[in-house]
């Protein structure tokens, strides 16, 4: 188990000297689930509302790596109705204090489940991965750059007995690094427009808070740099170009909505938004994410 860290001379090491690092992993989407929901009277295909529990498995014992109280598993949000469901900003897990040793010695399970409001949550499918294989062939002891990797479902079920789900998988992000580096941070914005008869969607009322929010919708601002002026400073910018990042990120469902967009009836801080536009449809909405 990974053992508590000590500070020395800069780096964390446990009681053994073994320098401690985390594991973190950001979950992206998934493709092609397994429909749980299934229509009523025939009507429509059937549908799921997913979500993600993730962990770390040592691999030789198929305990958690990480002792009580850390040791339970890290559940995502919740994508209703959705059969390749995208998680934006991507949903993070991080697993703290671990020794290289102990992470080479484990995997990374996910168990996607099928959540239902009055009933036990349908199970899914898992997904593995297999730490040591992030290091490469040649023992590289260096995997602190995110890695992108696509992970098969499987389904195991008593009755599905670990049998692949053929093109159903999680894509997923992870990476290794010291413990006390910070955790990667994701900044979520709205933009609105407003629709009025005889004109275009680029409009406002002198009822509207602004034309960009905070994904809370506590800060309103007429433009997004403004909106996030005391976070979004010069140097952010200038050190994101250092390391070849770009702007931020339409969040798009390229099946559906290209562009993104949501609609709803009157105002910008309407509950109810669907991607489908109807002719009472007066606001619309997408989202944007940056990775500082």
């Amino acid at each position: 188990m990974a053992a508590l860290a000590q500070a020395t001379a800069g780096l964390s090491l446990d009681e053994n000297g073994a320098e401690l690092y985390n594991v973190e992993v950001l979950l992206h989407s998934a493709s092609d689930l397994p429909v749980a929901d299934f229509s009523i009277w025939g009507i429509g295909s059937g549908t799921s509302d997913p979500y993600v529990r993730c962990n770390l498995y040592n691999l030789t014992t198929s305990e958690p790596v990480l002792p009580p109280p850390n040791h339970k598993y890290q559940r995502s949000p919740t994508q209703w109705k959705n059969l390749n469901p995208k998680w934006s900003p991507p949903f993070q897990s991080r697993f703290e204090g671990i020794t290289l040793e102990e992470i080479k010695n484990s995997k990374l399970t996910f168990i996607v489940m099928d959540y239902d409001k009055t009933t036990k949550n349908d199970y899914l499918g898992d997904s593995f991965y297999k730490m040591s294989n992030l290091f490469g062939s040649e023992g590289n002891e260096s995997a602190s750059e995110w890695q992108e990797k696509v992970t098969p479902l499987m389904d195991c079920s008593e009755a599905g007995g670990g049998k692949i789900l053929a093109g159903t998988n999680l894509t997923i992000s992870i990476r290794v690094v010291p413990l006390g580096t910070l955790a990667a941070v994701f900044l979520t914005s709205y933009e609105y427009q407003r629709w009025i008869p005889g004109s275009n969607w680029d409009n406002l009322l002198p009822v509207d808070s602004g034309r960009w929010s905070d994904e809370t919708q506590d800060k309103w601002s007429s433009t997004v740099e403004e909106l996030h002026s005391d976070i979004l400073t010069e140097q952010v910018f200038v050190k994101r170009m250092q390391d070849g990042k770009h702007g931020w990120t339409l969040v798009s469902d390229n099946k559906l909505n290209a562009e993104g967009w949501e609609y709803s009836e009157t105002s910008f801080t309407d509950k109810v938004w669907t991607r489908t536009k109807h002719s009472y449809s007066c606001v619309r909405r997408r989202k944007w994410v940056i990775e500082l």
